[in-house]
């Protein structure tokens, strides 16, 4: 099988559906059709992964399967980007910040208004008004609870065709100079003996160089008193594993993101499996972002998949406790 080609068993895992409802979907709705292959199996492509994704997404807001199934993809990423905005004001994420009403209301307006700034490319506006929202609402509400719902809700429009690359680059480029700016600021921990215990290398693989969500996880890191070291993006597995040796990290997070097949240099299974043969033992790897299928292959190191940032904060809550 091919590194972007996925059996049912990871469908299951990557989609988040169990194998009744997937049969159900290709079947009764429509919804994709999987190739077969030489022993007959089904067998589903990247694009099947991101296609149910939105569907299983969209049917998780009320859609009826029978309605959207045999939506075309980008429709499919419209509708969900249309709905996007309305699970910010009330998705758990914001319930587990313990914010008020007023407050939803604020991060929801301040978002809005970054929005329509940004479809104006009117990047002063956009400026100012994170340059206000870091001071207003601290930093970890900052970046959890209006930076990275923004840039997923950028990421929609873009997907949905609302918004261009451009608009999402140019947005990018502002987000990225507040969280360097944020981790400046942010005293740093003085090294001491439980350094091995806590300290965590971050970065993402080769080819990968979207960095907004890595700077946000070592900002938490720096807001939480952890030792951390941001090694950028698109690390290659050799220079990762000699500087999480030089550093002595035992948290090793690498951010990856859903691209485009022919995106990177190497598949996301292939750098994982050569990133456990080259790092110490003494670690233990943190993915952010989807789950990823080692088609049965055991790795030496533990491994951790997050799903959210909010998740990545509440874990280092837990390990200070």
């Amino acid at each position: 099988m091919s590194e972007d080609s996925f059996s049912v068993k990871a469908m299951t895992r990557l989609t988040g559906l169990n194998e009744h409802t997937l049969r159900a979907w290709e079947r009764r709705y429509g919804a994709v059709t999987p190739k077969r292959g030489e022993n007959g199996r089904r067998v589903y492509s990247r694009l099947d992964v991101e296609r149910l994704r939105n569907i299983a997404a969209l049917v998780e807001r009320g859609f009826a399967i029978g309605r959207i199934a045999k939506l075309p993809d980008l429709d499919l990423a419209q509708l969900l980007a249309e709905n996007l905005q309305l699970d910010q004001a009330s998705s758990p994420r914001t319930k587990q910040q313990s914010l008020s009403n007023p407050e939803v209301a604020q991060v929801q307006s301040q978002l809005d208004k970054i929005q329509e700034a940004l479809l104006r490319y009117d990047l002063t506006t956009i400026q100012s008004t994170l340059t206000e929202s870091r001071y207003i609402m601290g930093a970890r509400s900052f970046v959890l609870n209006l930076i990275s719902p923004l840039m997923e809700s950028v990421g929609w429009m873009t997907l949905s065709g609302r918004t261009t690359i451009g608009h999402e680059h140019a947005l990018s480029a502002i987000v990225r100079a507040h969280l360097s700016i944020m981790m400046l600021e942010i005293p740093r921990r003085i090294s001491d003996k439980n350094d091995e215990e806590l300290n965590f290398a971050v970065t993402t693989m080769e080819g990968n160089f979207h960095e907004i969500g890595i700077l946000i996880a070592s900002v938490l890191c720096s807001l939480r008193g952890i030792t951390n070291y941001f090694l950028g993006p698109n690390m290659p597995v050799v220079a990762l594993a000699e500087a999480v040796l030089a550093f002595k990290s035992k948290y090793v997070v690498v951010g990856l993101n859903a691209l485009p097949p022919g995106t990177l240099p190497v598949s996301e299974q292939a750098y994982l499996l050569d990133l456990d043969k080259k790092l110490p033992t003494f670690c233990e790897i943190w993915v952010g972002g989807p789950i990823i299928d080692l088609n049965g292959a055991k790795l030496s190191h533990k491994i951790r998949y997050l799903k959210t940032l909010h998740e990545f904060d509440d874990i280092l809550k837990n390990m200070q406790a």
